[in-house]
């Protein structure tokens, strides 16, 4: 979501710090740390993405903005608004104690080794006003304003005021002295908006410096929902169904828990333990829709505008009064959650009163609940101790154990089989091992096995138990819960349409039995009808045929009964069964050797490692600041383009030629083998091929790697709370992988645009983009709106092919977008990577991008399709995929050493197809 999409945006980038060459978010140690930062890798990801705001815009008349740049953002999307920084001192005092009093004239006040960022006032807190060393600005210490209401120096920064204006301000607030040794928190906290799933969202990164010289660092994220009324994937009708829903319901078990108060009395019926866990699922229940209504009726919720939040007068108080909403929610969570826990619990309990057997695991414990208690006690007595050990042994030298709270996590992480060994070892050589090995030997080899033995002591008691509740019930084995479910149920519902059929029959036999009584006596004095009676009467066969018929029938089965085991038809049957019990053996055997010989699985395996699996194992590294970069490190688009130069690179970079001798006999040649180091595709005897891990070849003529690029379908912003500081969203699907999934339908929906403000109108998509170069020769915009007819009359114009969805081949699985051909060589692919890039796909304006090639290797006969898809999704977050998949065109003939393989998968197939034609 939003929060995979920024943080680890400002968490992960690195830069340059003090005595290492590259550091990140986690390695920020002291104020001058934390300023370096904010200066390089805070402000990079912020500004990264914003541009000026052009002044003859496509989207002007469409949209409102007034800014000079777009909006800051991170991720793509999510759109930061406010940015504030909160900063607490120390106070310092003179040194009047000890020794070294001469040598540390001062010493910082309080008697605590940290402050904390979400409390005011606190000892050793300065909280004084205090000016700047080189500005004539003074900093005042307030409450209102500053992160969590707990006090400090705090000022607010708007994005929309360009890099230029918070650099200033941070080099300002620098220069003042404000991150020098006596800064003891500090906290920068944001407001960031997404557009496309309509979610706010506050972020905080909390620093705090104690006395001793380190540094606690955290990172929180409320959600905060201004729409109570409708979610982006539910409309407003439907959500107010689903509350109406939820609140009967609600009531509905209220008043049957008022009920069964009533007719049992409060002592008997809280004697139950569900009944307790009942009772507090309803109030939790109760309290959360209360807190809803509530919450609806909140003045940000109500009247909120993204305005509030620009204007200098009123963003504090907006601010403020979005951070408090954002702590309300983050506590209806927290009751939110425990009622769910309350709710599963009891699941549980009714689940288990199903069956024995699935309430044996709550039963075991109910009768090892005694001497549970007492290993517990132990258990903690023994851990404590341990506890202290490690506190006092290690805590100088381990971080983990620097504290009572940490060493108590840190032991119960190493019962879970955490390793620690290492760490124990390096803060104290003697100690370490023998902590360890004591540690282990208490609680894996006599503990654990001492709790479970408990437990087993428990269960057999149980099984025990259910044993003979089935053997005084006269029963093998218990009837399953799901039986017993559909048997009440379906007891419930047939007795009920039983008394409703019997009372229905009984309705109408009362209504019609007049006016049955009355036909029979019409009809017996019909004559006609007299006469077929008497027919009737006479041809009626008597009883006694009846009963030597049935006489007879009654031998015919005593003597099939009595007819020797030798000639009965039972013994046929096993014979068929036997027989075709055979035949489906054979069939799977078949089956499963037919598919052994197709795949191929270890020549599969080993192909796609050397066409996939190379490229994807590509390292480079990144600028400003140099850091070693890989596939799994891509984020954004802008880094796919620094993958996709390493892939050409790759794939390009051992080209061959196809030379056909006089005796028609095809060999590969090195390019530089042949005369003038060229190969001419356009001869018959000659085909340039590229050729990936020297066997791996791609074979076709005019392209080797294609590019599918879905661009993304960008409208106006109707939401009157947002679109003054969020013009734009995109209305693309949010939560789609677009590379798998095909997004480019929307373009029949909506009037597109790219965030560029390019029109994306589908009759017109084939006439997209020109060669920068040509268009300046033809003095005219490299990026034409899609509806300009003159491009199409440009000469040397590169247009873009457009391949609709579903209905045109080319792009990659008919999902439709703009094709790119990298061609046979390098110089071909990197002319058209320069195309993408001058047309700024690798932005987002892209919704997704899908690189595939085929390759075929001769050795084993196998062609390989390999696919890599990059999408970038509504949240911001990027999605990649890659595939490979391997398969062979001559099944029954070729495969070089494997011919034998292919002869015997033949005949493999027609068994198979014969056992299919007969089961059909």
């Amino acid at each position: 979501g939003v929060y995979s999409a920024v943080v680890p945006s400002y968490n992960d980038l690195p830069y340059t710090g003090v005595g290492k060459a590259s550091k990140a978010f986690r390695d920020v140690e002291g104020p001058a740390d934390l300023h370096r930062w904010l200066a390089t890798v805070f402000t990079d990801v912020t500004f990264e993405e914003q541009t000026p705001w052009p002044e003859d815009s496509p989207w002007d008349g469409e949209v409102t903005w007034n800014s000079d740049f777009t909006p800051a953002t991170v991720g793509s999307f999510n759109q930061i608004a406010v940015v504030r920084f909160t900063g607490k001192r120390w106070d310092i005092t003179e040194n009047k104690n000890g020794a070294f009093s001469q040598a540390t004239f001062k010493m910082l006040g309080g008697g605590s080794s940290s402050l904390s960022p979400t409390s005011a006032y606190q000892d050793g807190e300065y909280s004084l006003t205090w000016c700047g060393k080189t500005s004539s600005r003074c900093y005042d210490y307030r409450i209102s304003g500053t992160y969590a209401s707990a006090g400090g120096y705090s000022m607010f920064l708007n994005p929309q005021d360009g890099r230029q204006a918070f650099e200033t301000k941070l080099k300002e607030v620098s220069e003042d002295g404000f991150f020098d040794a006596r800064l003891a928190t500090f906290v920068v906290d944001m407001m960031v908006y997404n557009p496309n799933v309509d979610t706010l969202m506050h972020f905080a990164w909390t620093f705090s410096f104690s006395i001793a010289g380190n540094c606690y660092k955290a990172v929180k994220a409320k959600g905060i929902s201004l729409e109570l009324t409708a979610s982006p994937t539910v409309d407003k009708g439907s959500m107010d169904v689903l509350k109406v829903i939820l609140a009967l319901m609600v009531v509905f078990f209220i008043l049957i828990e008022i009920k069964k108060v009533k007719d049992l009395t409060c002592s008997v019926h809280f004697r139950k333990p569900g009944s307790w866990v009942d009772l507090i699922s309803l109030i939790t229940c109760t309290v959360a829709l209360l807190s809803y209504v509530w919450l609806s009726q909140n003045q940000m919720v109500q009247s909120f505008n993204i305005q509030d939040l620009l204007k200098a007068e009123t963003q504090q108080a907006t601010y403020e009064s979005l951070e408090e909403l954002g702590n309300l929610f983050e506590e209806q969570g927290y009751i939110i959650g425990f009622n769910l826990l309350i709710v599963f619990v009891r699941a549980t309990v009714l689940v288990a009163a199903l069956q024995s057997n699935l309430g044996l695991m709550l039963r075991v414990v109910e009768l090892s609940f005694k001497n549970l208690m007492y290993f517990l006690v132990m258990f903690a007595l023994i851990l404590t101790s341990f506890i202290g050990m490690a506190y006092y042994t290690f805590g100088a030298g381990l971080e983990d154990m620097s504290t009572p709270g940490a060493a108590f996590f840190r032991c119960f992480t190493m019962m879970t089989g955490k390793p620690i060994y290492d760490d124990l070892v390096r803060a104290d050589p003697i100690m370490g091992p023998l902590f360890y090995f004591v540690f282990y030997i208490f609680f894996y080899l006599i503990m654990l096995n001492m709790f479970v033995s408990i437990l087993l002591n428990g269960y057999d008691i149980v099984d025990f138990e259910i044993a003979n509740r089935l053997k005084a019930l006269g029963k093998d084995h218990e009837t399953g819960p799901v039986t017993k479910i559909v048997a009440s149920v379906s007891k419930d519902v047939v007795s009920r349409c039983q008394r409703l059929g019997q009372s229905c029959i009984t309705c109408s036999s009362n209504f019609l039995r007049p006016y049955i009584q009355a036909a029979k006596d019409c009809a017996r004095r019909m004559p006609a009808l007299r006469c077929c009676d008497k027919c009737r009467r006479k041809f009626k066969k008597p009883k006694e045929d009846t009963k030597e018929k049935n006489g007879q029938s009654q031998d015919a089965k005593a003597k099939e009964k009595n007819k020797p085991a030798g000639h009965s038809d039972e013994g046929k049957w096993n014979k068929w069964y036997v027989g075709e019990f055979v035949l489906m053996v054979i069939f799977m055997v078949n089956f499963m050797a037919f598919a052994l010989f197709l795949v191929s699985g270890e020549d599969s395996y080993y192909v796609s490692r050397a066409t996939l699996k190379s490229t994807l194992n590509t390292e480079w590294v990144d600028s400003p600041t140099p850091r070693s970069m890989d596939f799994e490190m891509v984020r954004d688009f802008s880094e796919v383009k620094q993958w996709t130069t390493e892939l050409i690179r790759m794939l390009y970079s051992q080209p061959g030629c196809v030379v056909v001798d006089e005796g028609g006999r095809y060999t590969i040649q090195d390019i530089d083998q042949l005369p003038n180091a060229t190969c001419d595709s356009n001869r018959d005897d000659r085909q340039l091929v590229q050729r990936i891990s020297d066997w791996n070849s791609g074979f076709l003529t005019t392209t080797f790697v294609r590019l599918t690029v879905q661009p993304a379908c960008f409208v106006p912003n109707s939401n009157k709370k947002w679109n003054k500081g969020a013009p734009i969203f995109r209305a693309t699907p949010s939560q789609a992988a677009c590379g798998t999934e095909g997004c480019m339908k929307v373009l029949d929906e909506f009037s597109c645009k790219t965030f560029d403000g390019l029109s994306l109108n589908p009759m017109s998509l084939n006439n997209h983009y020109v060669n920068s170069t040509v268009a300046d020769s033809a003095n005219i915009s490299s990026r034409l709106d899609l509806n300009d007819a003159t491009l199409g009359t440009i000469p040397g114009a590169v247009r873009y092919n457009y391949s609709a969805p579903e209905t045109m081949l080319g792009s990659h699985g008919m999902t439709g977008g703009f094709v790119f051909s990298f061609g046979t060589t390098m110089g071909d692919a990197m002319t058209t990577l320069g195309y993408v890039d001058e047309g700024n796909w690798f932005s987002k304006n892209s919704a997704s991008m899908v690189f595939d090639w085929v390759t075929f290797n001769g050795n084993v006969d196998r062609f390989t399709y390999n696919m890599v898809s990059f999408s970038l999704i509504g949240t911001g977050g990027f999605v990649k995929t890659s595939r490979s998949t391997t398969f062979p065109l001559n099944i029954g003939d070729g495969g070089g050493y494997k011919a034998s393989s292919r002869r015997a998968m033949l005949v493999l197939f027609i068994i198979y197809a014969v056992l299919v034609g007969y089961y059909l």
